[in-house]
């Protein structure tokens, strides 16, 4: 069994947050409901912290958060539906 370690996220994690993102699409195969560009990831960065998972150095998994405020910002429509219907 791989060690899984779990940090916030840097900028060095970025390529593998993109890569991972891509690799979850639906037009993929994944469950991914919507994607985010780098320049959206890092302005989240400098926001609030991001959460990677790293395996052999590899980022396996990352969870994206956001302020309200960013959010109005980057019109991303997932996060947008979430927060209306909250």
């Amino acid at each position: 069994m791989k060690k899984i370690e779990i940090k916030v996220a840097t900028a060095t994690d970025l390529a593998g947050i993109l890569k991972l993102q891509s690799d979850n699409q639906t037009a993929q195969g994944g469950t991914l409901s919507g994607g985010m560009s780098q320049n959206q990831i890092e302005e989240m960065m400098k926001d609030m912290p991001q959460i990677v998972a790293l395996a052999d150095n590899q980022v396996v998994g990352f969870l994206l958060t956001t302020s309200q405020e960013m959010s109005k910002k980057q019109n991303i429509p997932i996060v947008e539906a979430m927060l209306n219907s909250y």
